[in-house]
């Protein structure tokens, strides 16, 4: 006897006989699990936008609707809030590790302590 095996992902269809059902639902999550995180990278790539002003911002915002901006913060609250009000967006967190691609802070232009993201939240 045979079990037919459709991934919700592709819709792709396995028959696989019935006593090795266990290694091919193990098989079959493993691969869904890669395309998943495939999937989670491509859409990451393709909404984050790293910044150094503003005026950068806003034109992302206005062009694509949605995004993630990644710029500098100096660690100030004024800026911090500064850049939410300019941009109708929220602090989603800091570089977890302290990385700064971007040097000065958007609003003051001080040094940047580390990159923060920014974006919607629904």
């Amino acid at each position: 006897k045979q079990v037919v095996l459709v991934l919700r992902t592709n819709r792709e269809r396995r028959t696989v006989p019935r006593d090795h059902l266990i290694e091919e639902v193990k098989k079959a999550l493993k691969d869904v699990e890669g395309q998943l995180l495939k999937r989670h990278e491509d859409e990451s790539k393709r909404l984050m936008f790293d910044v150094d002003s503003i005026e950068e911002a806003r034109k992302i915002l206005e062009e694509r609707g949605r995004a993630v901006i990644i710029t500098g913060w100096c660690g100030s609250e004024e800026c911090a809030e500064e850049m939410m009000q300019a941009l109708d967006l929220k602090i989603l967190g800091r570089d977890y590790y302290g990385r700064r691609k971007h040097e000065r802070c958007p609003v003051c232009g001080k040094e940047s302590l580390g990159d923060i993201y920014l974006a919607k939240t629904y």
